[in-house]
Protein backbone atom coordinates (compact mmCIF):
# COMPACT_ATOMS: atom_id res chain seq x y z
CA UNK A 1 0.00 0.00 0.00
CA UNK A 2 1.20 3.48 -0.79
CA UNK A 3 0.47 6.86 0.79
CA UNK A 4 -0.56 5.19 4.01
CA UNK A 5 -1.28 7.26 7.04
CA UNK A 6 -0.80 6.30 10.67
CA UNK A 7 -2.70 7.67 13.62
CA UNK A 8 -1.87 6.90 17.21
CA UNK A 9 -2.77 8.49 20.51
CA UNK A 10 -1.01 7.68 23.74
CA UNK A 11 -4.19 6.48 25.48
CA UNK A 12 -4.93 3.91 22.76
CA UNK A 13 -3.64 0.35 22.87
CA UNK A 14 -3.99 0.08 19.12
CA UNK A 15 -4.03 2.13 15.99
CA UNK A 16 -4.89 1.55 12.39
CA UNK A 17 -3.56 2.21 8.93
CA UNK A 18 -5.65 2.82 5.86
CA UNK A 19 -4.78 3.78 2.35
CA UNK A 20 -5.41 7.46 1.71
CA UNK A 21 -7.08 6.57 -1.59
CA UNK A 22 -9.71 4.72 0.51
CA UNK A 23 -8.69 1.17 -0.43
CA UNK A 24 -10.76 -1.26 1.61
CA UNK A 25 -7.85 -2.65 3.63
CA UNK A 26 -7.66 -1.64 7.26
CA UNK A 27 -4.63 -2.58 9.33
CA UNK A 28 -4.95 -3.00 13.08
CA UNK A 29 -1.77 -2.53 15.08
CA UNK A 30 -1.84 -3.84 18.64
CA UNK A 31 0.85 -3.16 21.23
CA UNK A 32 1.99 -6.02 23.44
CA UNK A 33 2.69 -4.28 26.74
CA UNK A 34 4.99 -7.06 27.97
CA UNK A 35 7.24 -7.46 24.93
CA UNK A 36 6.85 -3.83 23.77
CA UNK A 37 6.30 -5.16 20.25
CA UNK A 38 3.58 -4.44 17.69
CA UNK A 39 1.28 -7.02 16.13
CA UNK A 40 -0.10 -6.14 12.69
CA UNK A 41 -3.31 -7.64 11.32
CA UNK A 42 -5.35 -6.79 8.25
CA UNK A 43 -9.09 -6.50 7.75
CA UNK A 44 -10.60 -6.16 4.29
CA UNK A 45 -14.10 -4.73 4.16
CA UNK A 46 -15.64 -5.25 0.74
CA UNK A 47 -19.09 -4.12 1.85
CA UNK A 48 -20.49 -0.74 0.94
CA UNK A 49 -20.63 1.99 3.56
CA UNK A 50 -23.72 2.02 5.76
CA UNK A 51 -24.73 -1.44 4.59
CA UNK A 52 -28.28 -2.27 5.64
CA UNK A 53 -28.63 -4.77 8.44
CA UNK A 54 -32.08 -5.89 9.55
CA UNK A 55 -31.98 -6.93 13.19
CA UNK A 56 -34.52 -9.74 13.27
CA UNK A 57 -34.98 -11.86 16.39
CA UNK A 58 -35.51 -15.47 15.37
CA UNK A 59 -36.33 -16.55 18.95
CA UNK A 60 -39.75 -14.88 18.61
CA UNK A 61 -42.11 -17.08 16.64
CA UNK A 62 -44.69 -14.39 15.91
CA UNK A 63 -44.62 -12.78 12.44
CA UNK A 64 -43.14 -9.35 11.82
CA UNK A 65 -45.56 -6.58 12.68
CA UNK A 66 -43.36 -3.53 12.08
CA UNK A 67 -40.42 -3.47 9.69
CA UNK A 68 -38.16 -0.45 9.23
CA UNK A 69 -35.74 -0.42 6.34
CA UNK A 70 -33.16 2.27 5.63
CA UNK A 71 -35.14 4.90 7.55
CA UNK A 72 -33.51 8.34 7.38
CA UNK A 73 -34.64 11.75 8.53
CA UNK A 74 -32.63 14.77 7.46
CA UNK A 75 -33.45 18.31 8.54
CA UNK A 76 -32.77 21.20 6.19
CA UNK A 77 -33.91 22.65 2.88
CA UNK A 78 -31.87 20.44 0.57
CA UNK A 79 -32.97 17.10 2.01
CA UNK A 80 -33.32 15.36 -1.34
CA UNK A 81 -29.81 16.28 -2.39
CA UNK A 82 -28.48 15.24 1.02
CA UNK A 83 -30.08 11.79 0.71
CA UNK A 84 -28.57 11.36 -2.77
CA UNK A 85 -25.12 12.27 -1.46
CA UNK A 86 -25.45 9.82 1.43
CA UNK A 87 -26.46 7.06 -0.96
CA UNK A 88 -23.46 7.81 -3.15
CA UNK A 89 -21.18 7.13 -0.18
CA UNK A 90 -20.40 10.67 0.96
CA UNK A 91 -19.58 11.14 4.63
CA UNK A 92 -21.80 13.11 6.99
CA UNK A 93 -19.43 16.06 7.10
CA UNK A 94 -19.21 16.10 3.28
CA UNK A 95 -23.00 16.10 3.03
CA UNK A 96 -23.30 18.97 5.47
CA UNK A 97 -20.66 20.99 3.64
CA UNK A 98 -22.61 20.57 0.37
CA UNK A 99 -26.18 20.98 1.65
CA UNK A 100 -26.16 22.47 5.18
CA UNK A 101 -28.52 19.64 6.16
CA UNK A 102 -28.12 17.76 9.41
CA UNK A 103 -29.16 14.28 10.48
CA UNK A 104 -32.00 13.31 12.78
CA UNK A 105 -31.70 9.57 12.27
CA UNK A 106 -29.80 7.75 9.56
CA UNK A 107 -30.20 4.34 7.90
CA UNK A 108 -32.24 2.73 10.67
CA UNK A 109 -33.11 -0.94 10.18
CA UNK A 110 -35.05 -3.17 12.56
CA UNK A 111 -38.18 -5.27 12.85
CA UNK A 112 -40.68 -5.75 15.66
CA UNK A 113 -42.70 -8.92 15.97
CA UNK A 114 -46.41 -9.10 16.72
CA UNK A 115 -46.99 -9.07 20.46
CA UNK A 116 -43.43 -7.97 21.23
CA UNK A 117 -42.48 -5.21 23.66
CA UNK A 118 -39.59 -3.54 21.84
CA UNK A 119 -37.65 -0.87 23.70
CA UNK A 120 -35.66 1.93 22.04
CA UNK A 121 -33.15 3.20 24.58
CA UNK A 122 -30.84 6.21 24.51
CA UNK A 123 -29.99 9.43 26.26
CA UNK A 124 -31.49 12.79 25.30
CA UNK A 125 -30.59 13.80 21.76
CA UNK A 126 -29.98 10.26 20.51
CA UNK A 127 -32.84 10.42 17.99
CA UNK A 128 -35.39 8.20 19.78
CA UNK A 129 -38.36 10.55 19.53
CA UNK A 130 -37.54 11.51 15.95
CA UNK A 131 -37.43 7.82 15.04
CA UNK A 132 -40.78 6.88 16.52
CA UNK A 133 -42.50 9.94 15.07
CA UNK A 134 -41.46 8.80 11.62
CA UNK A 135 -43.06 5.39 12.23
CA UNK A 136 -46.54 6.94 12.28
CA UNK A 137 -45.45 9.83 10.05
CA UNK A 138 -45.94 12.62 12.54
CA UNK A 139 -42.52 13.46 11.12
CA UNK A 140 -42.15 12.71 7.42
CA UNK A 141 -39.12 10.48 6.73
CA UNK A 142 -36.58 11.65 4.16
CA UNK A 143 -35.90 8.13 2.88
CA UNK A 144 -36.57 4.51 3.70
CA UNK A 145 -39.52 2.18 4.14
CA UNK A 146 -41.96 1.68 7.04
CA UNK A 147 -44.08 -1.46 6.94
CA UNK A 148 -47.00 -2.06 9.30
CA UNK A 149 -48.00 -5.61 8.49
CA UNK A 150 -48.45 -5.59 4.72
CA UNK A 151 -48.94 -1.81 4.56
CA UNK A 152 -46.07 0.43 3.44
CA UNK A 153 -47.14 3.61 5.16
CA UNK A 154 -44.82 6.04 3.34
CA UNK A 155 -47.07 5.48 0.31
CA UNK A 156 -50.35 6.27 2.06
CA UNK A 157 -52.28 9.42 1.27
CA UNK A 158 -53.60 11.65 4.06
CA UNK A 159 -56.98 9.92 4.29
CA UNK A 160 -55.40 6.47 4.50
CA UNK A 161 -52.85 7.72 7.03
CA UNK A 162 -55.55 9.12 9.31
CA UNK A 163 -57.42 5.81 9.19
CA UNK A 164 -54.22 3.96 10.13
CA UNK A 165 -53.61 6.24 13.13
CA UNK A 166 -57.21 5.94 14.32
CA UNK A 167 -57.49 2.17 14.16
CA UNK A 168 -54.06 0.52 14.12
CA UNK A 169 -51.53 2.77 15.90
CA UNK A 170 -51.86 4.77 19.11
CA UNK A 171 -49.24 6.95 20.74
CA UNK A 172 -48.55 8.08 24.28
CA UNK A 173 -46.67 11.37 24.08
CA UNK A 174 -43.81 12.40 26.32
CA UNK A 175 -45.44 15.75 27.14
CA UNK A 176 -48.99 14.36 27.47
CA UNK A 177 -50.59 16.28 24.52
CA UNK A 178 -53.96 16.54 26.26
CA UNK A 179 -56.66 18.99 25.18
CA UNK A 180 -56.89 21.56 28.02
CA UNK A 181 -60.55 22.39 27.31
CA UNK A 182 -61.69 18.74 27.48
CA UNK A 183 -62.34 16.73 30.64
CA UNK A 184 -60.37 13.60 31.51
CA UNK A 185 -63.24 11.47 30.18
CA UNK A 186 -63.43 13.47 26.94
CA UNK A 187 -59.66 13.28 26.43
CA UNK A 188 -59.62 9.52 27.01
CA UNK A 189 -62.48 8.96 24.57
CA UNK A 190 -61.28 11.43 21.93
CA UNK A 191 -59.81 8.80 19.60
CA UNK A 192 -63.08 6.90 19.63
CA UNK A 193 -64.99 10.12 18.96
CA UNK A 194 -63.06 10.95 15.78
CA UNK A 195 -63.55 7.34 14.68
CA UNK A 196 -67.31 7.82 14.84
CA UNK A 197 -68.06 5.65 17.90
CA UNK A 198 -71.40 6.62 19.56
CA UNK A 199 -71.08 8.70 22.73
CA UNK A 200 -72.47 6.15 25.17
CA UNK A 201 -70.21 3.39 23.85
CA UNK A 202 -67.05 5.50 23.77
CA UNK A 203 -67.60 6.90 27.26
CA UNK A 204 -68.13 3.40 28.65
CA UNK A 205 -64.84 2.27 27.10
CA UNK A 206 -63.05 5.39 28.34
CA UNK A 207 -64.28 4.80 31.90
CA UNK A 208 -62.99 1.24 31.71
CA UNK A 209 -59.45 2.24 30.71
CA UNK A 210 -59.40 5.18 33.12
CA UNK A 211 -60.09 2.74 35.94
CA UNK A 212 -57.21 0.58 34.72
CA UNK A 213 -55.00 3.69 34.77
CA UNK A 214 -56.02 4.49 38.35
CA UNK A 215 -58.12 7.53 37.48
CA UNK A 216 -61.57 6.41 38.55
CA UNK A 217 -63.36 9.42 40.06
CA UNK A 218 -61.42 11.98 38.00
CA UNK A 219 -63.54 11.71 34.84
CA UNK A 220 -64.89 15.27 35.06
CA UNK A 221 -61.60 16.93 36.00
CA UNK A 222 -59.61 19.01 33.53
CA UNK A 223 -55.89 18.47 32.76
CA UNK A 224 -54.78 21.56 34.72
CA UNK A 225 -56.35 20.05 37.85
CA UNK A 226 -54.14 16.95 37.63
CA UNK A 227 -50.53 16.29 38.54
CA UNK A 228 -48.01 15.52 35.81
CA UNK A 229 -48.17 11.80 36.56
CA UNK A 230 -51.96 11.82 36.41
CA UNK A 231 -51.90 13.63 33.06
CA UNK A 232 -49.52 10.96 31.78
CA UNK A 233 -51.99 8.29 32.83
CA UNK A 234 -54.76 10.05 30.89
CA UNK A 235 -52.53 9.84 27.82
CA UNK A 236 -52.01 6.11 28.40
CA UNK A 237 -55.75 5.58 28.84
CA UNK A 238 -56.47 7.48 25.61
CA UNK A 239 -54.06 5.21 23.71
CA UNK A 240 -55.60 2.05 25.17
CA UNK A 241 -59.20 3.13 24.56
CA UNK A 242 -59.08 2.70 20.78
CA UNK A 243 -57.78 -0.88 21.12
CA UNK A 244 -54.94 -0.46 18.57
CA UNK A 245 -52.65 -3.15 17.18
CA UNK A 246 -49.55 -1.09 17.98
CA UNK A 247 -48.92 1.26 20.88
CA UNK A 248 -45.99 3.68 20.70
CA UNK A 249 -44.94 5.00 24.11
CA UNK A 250 -42.58 7.97 24.23
CA UNK A 251 -41.19 8.17 27.78
CA UNK A 252 -44.67 7.08 28.89
CA UNK A 253 -43.68 6.27 32.48
CA UNK A 254 -41.13 9.01 33.07
CA UNK A 255 -43.56 11.38 34.85
CA UNK A 256 -44.98 8.74 37.20
CA UNK A 257 -43.93 8.25 40.80
CA UNK A 258 -42.33 4.83 41.56
CA UNK A 259 -45.44 3.13 42.96
CA UNK A 260 -47.73 4.19 40.10
CA UNK A 261 -44.95 3.42 37.62
CA UNK A 262 -44.77 -0.17 38.85
CA UNK A 263 -48.57 -0.52 38.65
CA UNK A 264 -48.61 0.85 35.09
CA UNK A 265 -45.74 -1.45 34.09
CA UNK A 266 -47.77 -4.40 35.32
CA UNK A 267 -50.89 -3.16 33.52
CA UNK A 268 -49.02 -2.65 30.25
CA UNK A 269 -47.52 -6.14 30.49
CA UNK A 270 -50.90 -7.69 31.34
CA UNK A 271 -52.64 -5.95 28.45
CA UNK A 272 -49.86 -6.87 26.06
CA UNK A 273 -49.99 -10.54 26.99
CA UNK A 274 -53.78 -10.73 27.13
CA UNK A 275 -54.47 -8.81 23.91
CA UNK A 276 -51.21 -9.59 22.06
CA UNK A 277 -50.43 -5.90 21.56
CA UNK A 278 -47.23 -4.77 19.91
CA UNK A 279 -45.56 -2.09 22.02
CA UNK A 280 -42.68 0.18 20.96
CA UNK A 281 -41.41 1.82 24.12
CA UNK A 282 -39.02 4.79 24.25
CA UNK A 283 -36.98 5.53 27.36
CA UNK A 284 -33.71 7.00 28.57
CA UNK A 285 -33.79 4.84 31.72
CA UNK A 286 -32.90 1.17 31.38
CA UNK A 287 -34.19 0.54 34.90
CA UNK A 288 -37.73 1.36 33.79
CA UNK A 289 -37.87 -1.49 31.27
CA UNK A 290 -35.63 -4.09 32.88
CA UNK A 291 -38.58 -6.39 33.63
CA UNK A 292 -40.71 -5.42 30.63
CA UNK A 293 -38.73 -5.61 27.42
CA UNK A 294 -38.50 -8.52 25.01
CA UNK A 295 -35.75 -6.78 23.06
CA UNK A 296 -33.83 -3.54 23.55
CA UNK A 297 -32.38 -1.31 20.85
CA UNK A 298 -29.72 1.18 21.99
CA UNK A 299 -29.34 4.44 20.02
CA UNK A 300 -26.65 7.09 19.94
CA UNK A 301 -26.36 10.16 17.69
CA UNK A 302 -29.16 9.11 15.36
CA UNK A 303 -28.00 5.53 14.82
CA UNK A 304 -28.51 2.12 16.39
CA UNK A 305 -25.36 0.93 18.15
CA UNK A 306 -26.62 -2.30 19.77
CA UNK A 307 -29.75 -4.45 19.76
CA UNK A 308 -30.55 -7.68 21.54
CA UNK A 309 -32.87 -9.43 23.95
CA UNK A 310 -33.28 -7.82 27.36
CA UNK A 311 -31.14 -10.58 28.85
CA UNK A 312 -28.37 -10.00 26.30
CA UNK A 313 -28.34 -6.23 26.80
CA UNK A 314 -28.36 -6.46 30.61
CA UNK A 315 -26.08 -9.48 31.08
CA UNK A 316 -23.90 -9.56 27.94
CA UNK A 317 -23.61 -5.97 26.64
CA UNK A 318 -21.05 -5.54 23.88
CA UNK A 319 -20.87 -1.82 23.03
CA UNK A 320 -18.92 0.62 25.26
CA UNK A 321 -21.91 2.98 25.20
CA UNK A 322 -24.16 0.25 26.59
CA UNK A 323 -21.51 -0.49 29.22
CA UNK A 324 -21.61 3.16 30.22
CA UNK A 325 -25.41 3.25 30.41
CA UNK A 326 -25.54 0.17 32.63
CA UNK A 327 -22.71 1.48 34.81
CA UNK A 328 -24.61 4.73 35.40
CA UNK A 329 -27.70 3.01 36.85
CA UNK A 330 -28.04 3.54 40.64
CA UNK A 331 -27.23 0.44 42.69
CA UNK A 332 -28.26 0.50 46.36
CA UNK A 333 -26.29 -2.64 47.16
CA UNK A 334 -22.90 -1.06 46.65
CA UNK A 335 -21.02 2.06 47.64
CA UNK A 336 -19.41 2.29 44.21
CA UNK A 337 -19.36 5.74 42.72
CA UNK A 338 -21.89 6.29 39.94
CA UNK A 339 -20.30 6.31 36.50
CA UNK A 340 -20.82 9.26 34.18
CA UNK A 341 -20.04 9.37 30.48
CA UNK A 342 -17.36 11.98 29.83
CA UNK A 343 -17.88 14.74 27.30
CA UNK A 344 -21.07 15.73 25.51
CA UNK A 345 -23.06 14.25 22.60
CA UNK A 346 -21.81 15.28 19.15
CA UNK A 347 -23.27 18.27 17.37
CA UNK A 348 -25.14 16.67 14.48
CA UNK A 349 -25.11 19.95 12.59
CA UNK A 350 -21.38 19.29 12.30
CA UNK A 351 -21.35 15.50 12.61
CA UNK A 352 -18.08 13.76 13.47
CA UNK A 353 -16.19 11.51 11.14
CA UNK A 354 -16.16 7.82 11.98
CA UNK A 355 -17.92 6.49 15.07
CA UNK A 356 -19.92 9.28 16.72
CA UNK A 357 -19.19 7.82 20.18
CA UNK A 358 -15.42 7.79 19.69
CA UNK A 359 -14.73 11.10 21.44
CA UNK A 360 -16.43 9.84 24.61
CA UNK A 361 -15.20 6.25 24.40
CA UNK A 362 -12.19 5.48 26.58
CA UNK A 363 -11.64 2.30 24.53
CA UNK A 364 -11.64 4.08 21.15
CA UNK A 365 -9.03 3.07 18.61
CA UNK A 366 -7.81 5.25 15.79
CA UNK A 367 -10.08 3.39 13.37
CA UNK A 368 -13.07 4.71 15.33
CA UNK A 369 -12.17 8.26 14.34
CA UNK A 370 -12.06 7.38 10.64
CA UNK A 371 -14.58 4.65 9.83
CA UNK A 372 -18.07 3.90 11.11
CA UNK A 373 -18.15 0.33 12.42
CA UNK A 374 -20.45 -2.24 10.81
CA UNK A 375 -22.74 -4.46 12.84
CA UNK A 376 -21.12 -7.56 14.25
CA UNK A 377 -23.40 -10.50 15.00
CA UNK A 378 -23.17 -12.05 18.45
CA UNK A 379 -26.33 -14.17 18.26
CA UNK A 380 -29.48 -14.41 16.16
CA UNK A 381 -30.94 -11.51 18.15
CA UNK A 382 -27.81 -9.68 19.32
CA UNK A 383 -25.84 -7.21 17.15
CA UNK A 384 -23.45 -4.40 18.07
CA UNK A 385 -21.69 -1.77 15.97
CA UNK A 386 -18.23 -1.45 17.50
CA UNK A 387 -14.76 -2.12 16.12
CA UNK A 388 -13.90 -3.85 19.42
CA UNK A 389 -15.79 -6.90 18.13
CA UNK A 390 -13.61 -7.25 15.05
CA UNK A 391 -11.53 -10.45 15.35
CA UNK A 392 -8.29 -8.53 14.81
CA UNK A 393 -9.05 -5.77 17.31
CA UNK A 394 -7.37 -5.77 20.73
CA UNK A 395 -9.15 -7.80 23.40
CA UNK A 396 -11.07 -5.36 25.63
CA UNK A 397 -13.40 -6.55 28.36
CA UNK A 398 -16.15 -4.61 30.09
CA UNK A 399 -15.15 -2.73 33.27
CA UNK A 400 -14.73 -4.81 36.43
CA UNK A 401 -17.34 -2.77 38.30
CA UNK A 402 -19.90 -3.57 35.59
CA UNK A 403 -19.00 -7.27 35.72
CA UNK A 404 -19.65 -7.22 39.45
CA UNK A 405 -22.96 -5.44 38.97
CA UNK A 406 -24.09 -7.97 36.35
CA UNK A 407 -23.10 -10.82 38.68
CA UNK A 408 -25.25 -9.30 41.43
CA UNK A 409 -28.19 -8.90 39.03
CA UNK A 410 -27.90 -12.55 37.96
CA UNK A 411 -27.73 -13.71 41.57
CA UNK A 412 -30.78 -11.66 42.48
CA UNK A 413 -32.69 -13.09 39.50
CA UNK A 414 -31.83 -16.66 40.55
CA UNK A 415 -33.01 -15.97 44.11
CA UNK A 416 -36.35 -14.77 42.80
Amino acid sequence: MQNCKMQFTEWNTSCFLQDSARFPEILFLSLNSKTKSWHVSCYRDDSKPEKETLMISSHIEQPEHVRIKGLTKIFGRNRRKAVQLFRSGKSREEVYAATQCNIGVYNINFSVHRGELFVIMGLSGSGKSTLIRTINRLIEPSAGEIHIGNTEITRLNNTQLRALRRKRISMVFQHFALYPHLTVLENASYGLKVSGVPREEREAKAREVLEIAGLKGYEQHYPHQLSGGMQQRVGIARALAVDPEIIIMDEALSALDPLIRREMQNEILALQRKLNKTVIFITHDLGVVANMADRICVMYAGKIVEVGTAEEIFYSPAHPYTWALLSSMPDLETKERLFSIPGTPPNMIFPPKGDAFAERNQYAMAVDYEEQPPFFKLSDAHYAATWLLHPNAPKVEMPETLKNRIARMKQKREEV
